[in-house]
């Protein structure tokens, strides 16, 4: 089963891919060009979407069903899942803001006064992290009973 949830989220990033490719070579000037590309990202977000919950159910599964844990710092396999985990979420974060602001300013999509796209050149991005660690924290010890300390060094 875990194989299943993990297996569906690469092929849902490799036809993603795939797609992007066809627009490789074409003129981002055209507004047909241009309206398939939104489309694109329209769909390319859409199918995101349930990426984190079927991975940590592949993980949950996986736990339940081998005995492993991905918090043993000794296991080979568990230290390459974690960085599987770590490389896919930055990578689908990473997506979703490019694709957020390409559509936020080329797709007819409202932004906010005083931001440029979906950024906001005001924002404290350290309090933004310490509300991201609130809520990962809460879920974690609400699952785990434990979770890691927030230690940020700013210059």
């Amino acid at each position: 089963k875990e194989m299943d949830d993990c297996r569906f989220i690469i092929n849902k990033y490799t036809n993603s891919f795939e797609e992007l490719l066809e627009f490789n070579g074409r003129d981002p000037n055209e507004s047909q060009v241009l309206e398939m590309f939104e489309k694109f990202l329209n769909t390319f977000q859409a199918r995101q979407a349930d990426t984190v919950p079927r991975m940590a159910n592949a993980c949950m599964d996986m736990i339940s069903q081998r005995g492993m844990g991905l918090d043993d710092a000794t296991c080979y396999l568990s230290m390459s899942i974690k960085h599987y985990l770590d490389r896919l979420y930055t990578s689908m974060i990473s997506l979703q803001m490019l694709s957020s602001q390409h559509l936020s300013i080329y797709g007819h999509q409202r932004s906010l006064p005083n931001q440029i796209g979906i950024i906001n050149p005001q924002t404290k991005l350290t309090s933004v992290l310490v509300d991201c660690y609130d809520d990962a924290a809460f879920d974690c010890e609400n699952t785990y009973m434990v979770a890691p300390k927030l230690n940020i060094k700013t210059n």
